[in-house]
């Protein structure tokens, strides 16, 4: 939660209460996490990890890619490449619903 106060550019008092200004665990939980965020790998590689855990020899987990296939992903690319061939009506917003869930309706 303090990072979605933090993205929305408020305090974490202010998000849970409506109380503006900064309180004293604000600004604790804030140099918290600017703590664990300075320990945490650059990379962007895998899952988010510490950057202690990079060297190879001092740890026992052995990476496995993995692939899965988002429908939403493979449906938007899918769209990107139909657009590149036709001109779209100006204005025209596309966007993406699971109709799995929805009845025929007649």
């Amino acid at each position: 939660m303090l990072k979605a106060a933090r993205g929305w550019g408020t305090t974490l008092s202010q998000l849970l209460t409506g109380t503006e200004g900064w309180e004293v665990y604000d600004r604790l939980l804030v140099l918290a996490l600017a703590h664990r965020d300075m320990d945490l790998c650059p990379s962007g590689a895998g899952p988010e990890h510490y950057m202690d855990e990079c060297d190879g020899d001092t740890t026992e987990i052995e990476p496995e890619v993995i692939e899965r296939t988002c429908i939403y992903l493979h449906a938007s690319e899918e769209r990107q490449e139909e657009l590149q061939k036709e001109t779209p009506e100006k204005g025209l917003l596309v966007g993406w619903r699971d109709g799995a869930d929805q009845e025929d309706v007649d």
